[in-house]
This record gives C-alpha cells, structure tokens and sequence, in this order.
C-alpha cells in the first residue's frame, strides 16, 4: 500500500522550521524598522538645518545693519524699526521680532529649526559665516555673503 499524505510527524517538523525561519525573518525585519526610523530622523534633522540656514541668508539679504555678539544675530531695520534676533535657546534655533515703535518690550518669536546642539556665527567685513550641528552631530555650514 502507497502512502499519499504526509505522517503527523512529517508535519510537524515542518511547521517546527518554518517558525523557527519566521522568527529569524521577524528579528531581521525588526532590526531594519528600527534602523530605517533611526536614519529617517537624521534625515528629517538635516533638512531642517539646511533649510533654518536658507532662512537666515533670505532674513539677512539685502540687510546692512548686522551685528554678531555670542553667536547671536541682531538684524536691525532702521527704515521699519524692527529688530530680528536669531539665536539658540533650550536646543531650539530662534528668531525674534521686536518692533521699536511699541515702548512695551513684547517680543513674538518663531521656531527655525528644533533639536539643535550648536549654532556657531562668525562675521567678517563681507561675509558671515553660520554653523548649525543638531543633536546627532551633524552638521550644515554656510558662508552668507553681506551686503554694505
């Protein structure tokens, strides 16, 4: 007599291999997830200071009036009595608005870029020079040509 089904034995050493291959599959899979969020986040980081440096060279185009004091920015607006502050504060890169014409000291503020380690600003005659590293170390440089 011929056998034409598997024994429960057989099947179950098959089932008992292809779980221990889903398992390995399974940790594999899991390993990469976690990797791919880790470099996603870098990624998304980076952007983030790549584009605050795009904002600071659109802030200081076409401005004269610069001053950098402890890697701080003051752009000072003589025409619109305005003054901008660019600045590190708790790990998040800032601007600040301070309208001149209003004696009350209120100050509004946006967010530039979040999680940043560093913010380095060095000024030369026609040229600033602006650093920004975020938490993972990396780091975004430019050279911002002035106007005078």
């Amino acid at each position: 007599m011929k056998k034409k089904a598997f024994t429960l034995i057989e099947l179950v050493i098959a089932v008992s291999i292809a779980s221990i291959l889903f398992s390995l599959e399974i940790r594999v899979l899991a390993r990469e997830i976690r990797s791919f969020s880790r470099n996603l986040q870098c990624t998304v980081n980076y952007s983030s200071i790549n584009e605050g440096i795009n904002f600071i060279h659109k802030v200081l185009h076409g401005k004269s009036d610069i001053q950098v004091q402890d890697n701080t920015i003051k752009v000072v607006d003589n025409k619109k009595n305005k003054i901008k502050t660019i600045k590190l504060e708790k790990g998040v890169l800032k601007i600040e608005y301070e309208d001149v014409n209003y004696h009350s000291g209120k100050k509004t503020f946006n967010t530039i870029c979040k999680d940043v380690k560093n913010f380095n600003v060095y000024k030369n005659a026609k040229v600033l020079f602006v650093k920004i590293q975020d938490i993972t170390g990396k780091e975004c440089s430019r050279f911002i040509p002035l106007e005078n």
